[in-house]
């Protein structure tokens, strides 16, 4: 039997552009086998040491390279599938597979070299790539857009650049809603291929009245068995178009006794690659694959039914109901077996998710339908309208207690659009807003708008987006106006902009502010960044001006702060805390307890890391471990990390049971202080010669638990009131405010009492005082109050200083790995010089380890924010 390795196989990043198309056609034309690096599959260990292939930066363009199909049956692809539990599977794709495909796609729409086609989705798709492929194999050229976007179709099929379009259904709906948009030019078009997402047979004959002169076809298939039958939309017989194509071609198709879609030929895949690299077979000893559809053959047509295994296709992207059960579950506690989840058909996306509850936890419906929505968002499904709620007495089950799913979609009946806002008279809309709100609520299928929502309030998303511009446009609104609805301005400005005439004279469109939510989130972020920047300056500035030409003033300049990351960093957590963390444990507790064990294990991992690491140390210097190296060793700002997390389910409870805990935490930051102080007296400056030293650091030492607890618990307060604050700028402005005062306030006592020149030694008292950490909780209210006040004009900053922020945004989203991992740094430099390495080396190993593993995860998490 075949095996494969990883280093059998190239892996090319996913990025939807021309280069793309063209190196994976030399990729072909080599005969080397590779795969398409997506963000569901970067992680898999199937590919772990196998080549990247690196694409530069590529915009939207043409491909006019031609493609050879090669006619053999060695691996030219893998393809991932969506897998219901665990890794994706990965299919394995032949040459002839391919040119199978190619051959009977390109004798069925009967192209040319004359074709010019617009590829509608991502070539970094099977369909897509296939699309490139077929039109390369003609002759032809085909266009890779930035995005799916109509009024770029209708520009280049009036200049003559275009005459053919490939989407798939869900796209085509947007069109076929607005066929104004294409209509004027409809009969230009010669070519379309339509993706195997279901159609009905009425939206298949508006395809054919909208494009009377396109040779329109679409295709049923599967990753494993790509466009198996084809249905000539623009020849077939009016009561075959509710197939999916005659069953007398090329590929064998039948129906198993169980009402299965089975099919062979050969397009059908090689096999599944297994975690072995062997080929597990797809195909039964007759060579049919039986597939998880259901169907049916009348008149020598097959009939797709639906899906055998309850997958829900939204928008193309199939997800099954089962692994979305699972996740929700793994969210809500005690709802286990009282909830179901199935697919309701929906006129702009094919199918969206139907959660049914049941009566006994309907008060946990809430949360049950915030946990659908965080689980489509992870499998890139968003927006409004693509969770529906039900509630059932029970759910439908068969008496061996297997769930009936389409009971439930029978019973479900959909809710009709709300009536509009001017017919319950609370809302006065003028004229122009009630123009434009009239096609937002038909877009949406919602009822009333105010004149201060903007669409996205109203559940907008990247689909309904298209489709609401389109319709603007159709009813003679301004570009302007359809501008204005899409960066997420209110009713109020889209309609004063909603005049052609009245827009053309110059009235300004503002970006759309970024939501109050993202601008603290982010502002966090960035005051979370800059403490882990002096943390990093403490930690390896020394080391790093020592080698260079600085006066030496310049370090006693910077002594504020070196001394600033660990304070600074433990009031910046309490931060956190408060204004996420502490809010969030009242309605979903099991939520946030499950992230700081999380956090812990990261916190505690890297502890013992620099344990292990001191401890080779010791060692190998012909030391012996006793209570008090132990101690010493577990000394480390990771320490109160990991007793804070650990403890978190004692400490955070009674916290989050008050009403308003501000308070408290106000009360309980000074009682801590008074805790060092009695600890400091109780404990004295002689070492313990036992475990307990560790005890006695813990307590009064640089990270003592008392001073940095105070740290976090007036985070904590800052942060729960800023969450509390109703207007976000007020609260900026408030906040910059008081760390001003409050900074003036320590900077004059420091002033009066010890005299500034205290604060140019690494080991004044100020550091280690009460209005030395007062001082740095003033300074990190200032930064966060500051970075509000920036981020609220975030579109009108300077586009470098935009740049630098998202930098420092990424950099404080990972500011727990990077705290964690500079620990790690020094420990290991020191124990590979004892090893023997070179000093250059033994820096460079640990440090470049370090850099790049932050560096990776920054990069994932850049693509995540922008």
């Amino acid at each position: 039997m075949t095996t494969f390795t990883d280093q059998d196989f190239l892996v090319v990043a996913a990025k939807s552009s021309p280069e793309f198309v063209r190196r994976v056609f030399d990729l072909y034309a080599k005969g080397q086998p590779f795969a398409i690096q997506r963000a569901d599959t970067a992680d898999d260990p199937r590919f772990a040491t196998a080549t990247r292939v690196a694409l530069g930066a590529s915009g939207p363009g043409w491909v006019t390279e031609s493609f050879t199909p090669i006619r053999s049956d060695a691996p030219a692809q893998v393809v991932f599938s969506s897998g219901t539990e665990g890794l994706p599977k990965a299919i394995v794709l032949s040459h002839r597979n391919l040119a199978d495909v190619v051959d009977r796609l390109n004798d069925v729409m009967q192209v040319t070299d004359e074709i010019r086609e617009y590829i509608g989705v991502p070539v970094t798709y099977s369909f897509g790539l296939g699309r490139a492929r077929a039109v390369a194999t003609a002759g032809g050229q085909a266009y890779i857009p930035a995005n799916f976007d109509p009024g770029e179709i209708r520009r280049m099929l009036d200049a003559g650049e275009i005459n053919a379009i490939s989407a798939v259904p869900s796209l085509w709906r947007v069109i076929l809603a607005n066929p104004q948009a294409l209509a004027p030019v409809a009969d230009r078009v010669r070519w379309i291929e339509i993706g195997s997402q279901f159609m009905s047979a009425e939206e298949k004959q508006a395809m054919r009245n909208l494009f009377p002169k396109a040779r329109i076809v679409q295709h049923y298939g599967l990753t494993e068995a790509s466009r198996s039958t084809f249905l000539d939309i623009s020849a077939a017989p009016a009561d075959a178009l509710g197939s999916v194509g005659p069953v007398d071609g090329a590929v064998g198709v039948r129906i198993s006794d169980d009402g299965a879609i089975c099919v062979k030929g050969d397009h059908v895949a090689l096999g599944i690659l297994a975690p072995d690299g062997g080929l597990d077979p797809l195909i039964t000893p007759e060579g049919w694959l039986i597939t998880k559809d259901k169907g049916e053959i009348r008149d020598g047509h097959l009939y797709f039914l639906g899906r055998l295994d309850d997958q829900i296709n939204i928008s193309g992207i199939k997800i099954a109901a089962e692994a979305v059960e699972r996740e929700i579950a793994g969210m809500v506690s005690g709802v286990d077996d009282r909830f179901a989840v199935t697919g309701v058909e929906d006129p702009m996306r094919g199918e969206v998710l139907l959660v049914a509850v049941e009566e006994a936890i309907a008060a946990k419906a809430p949360l049950i339908e915030a946990a659908a929505r965080v689980v489509l968002d992870g499998k890139s499904v968003s927006g409004g309208g693509v969770v529906h709620m039900t509630q059932v007495e029970t759910l439908p089950r068969t008496g061996t207690n297997k769930l009936r799913r389409a009971a439930l979609r029978e019973a479900w009946v959909p809710a009709g659009p709300l009536a509009g806002a001017s017919g319950d008279g609370e809302v006065t809309l003028t004229p122009e807003q009630e123009a434009i709100a009239a096609i937002w609520r038909r877009v949406m299928g919602v009822g009333q708008v105010h004149p201060d929502q903007c669409f996205y309030d109203l559940g907008g998303d990247s689909l309904s987006s298209i489709h609401v511009s389109l319709s603007m446009e159709g009813a003679g609104l301004s570009r302007e106006a359809v501008r204005a609805t899409l960066e997420g301005q209110p009713l109020a400005q889209v309609a004063v902009l909603s005049d052609p005439a009245g827009a053309a004279a110059g009235e300004t469109l503002h970006r759309a502010p970024l939501p109050d939510q993202t601008v603290r989130q982010w502002a966090l972020s960035l005051t979370r960044a800059f403490m882990v920047v002096t943390l990093l300056l403490s930690h390896w500035g020394p080391g790093l001006f020592a080698r260079l030409p600085t006066p030496s003033w310049f370090e006693d300049m910077l002594m504020v702060f070196y001394r600033m990351g660990t304070p600074g960093f433990a009031m910046v957590y309490g931060m956190g805390v408060g204004l996420y963390m502490l809010p969030t444990y009242r309605v979903r507790p099991d939520t946030v307890l499950k992230r700081a064990r999380l956090s812990f294990a990261l916190v505690f991992g890297g502890l013992c890391l620099v344990v292990a690491l001191r401890m080779g140390l010791l060692l190998r210097g012909g030391g012996t471990l006793t209570g008090l190296s132990l101690s010493n060793m577990f000394f480390n700002v990771l320490a109160f990390y990991a007793l804070a997390l650990g403890t978190m389910p004692l400490w955070l409870p009674p916290f989050a049971r008050m009403r308003d805990p501000i308070p408290a935490l106000l009360l309980a930051a000074p009682l801590l202080w008074l805790g060092w102080q009695v600890a400091e007296a109780g404990f004295g400056n002689e070492q313990l010669q036992s475990p307990l030293e560790w005890v006695r650091l813990m307590s009064i030492a640089q990270y003592s638990v008392f001073k940095m607890g105070m740290m976090v618990l007036l985070g904590m307060a800052a942060g729960y009131w800023l969450h509390s604050h109703p207007e976000t700028a007020r609260a900026a402005a408030l906040l910059r405010l008081g760390g001003i005062l409050g900074a003036l306030f320590c900077g004059f006592i420091v002033a009066e009492s010890v005299g500034l020149s205290d604060l140019r030694s690494r080991a004044g008292v100020t550091y280690t005082s009460a209005v030395g950490l007062l001082f740095y909780a003033a300074f990190a209210l200032l930064l966060l109050g500051g970075f509000i006040g920036l981020l609220r004009h975030w579109h009108g900053l300077w586009s470098g200083l935009r740049g630098l922020l998202k930098l420092g945004i990424v950099m404080g989203g990972l500011a727990l790995p990077i705290y964690v991992g500079q620990q790690v740094v020094i420990p290991l430099k020191t124990l590979l010089l004892s090893l023997g390495l070179i000093s250059p080396l033994a820096l460079l190993l640990p440090l470049g380890a370090f850099l790049i593993g932050i560096g990776y995860a920054g990069h994932r998490l850049y693509r995540v924010y922008f």
